[in-house]
């Protein structure tokens, strides 16, 4: 899933209502990896996940995905 915001910020993400693990990429908006957490389990939940650095867009995959593709902080993706 592709989260895109209005504006940079440091937007989170939490696990509500989540049934599996997943990866949370988090991108500046120049589509710039700036923080990645990984196999993020629903039992954490009410945890909030959130970049030190502001972000434009954040990806959710499959847990395991984002090591899979060779997913690195400081990575421009391209879509």
């Amino acid at each position: 899933m592709l989260f895109i915001f209005e504006k940079p910020d440091e937007h989170g993400i939490w696990m509500m209502d989540m049934k599996f693990p997943i990866d949370v990429v988090f991108l500046d908006s120049n589509r710039k990896v700036v923080m990645i957490k990984e196999e993020v389990s629903p039992d954490n939940f009410p945890a909030v996940y959130a970049p030190e650095k502001p972000t434009k867009y954040i990806i959710e995959l499959h847990s395991g995905t984002a090591i899979n593709l060779g997913i690195k902080v400081g990575q421009t993706l391209s879509w």
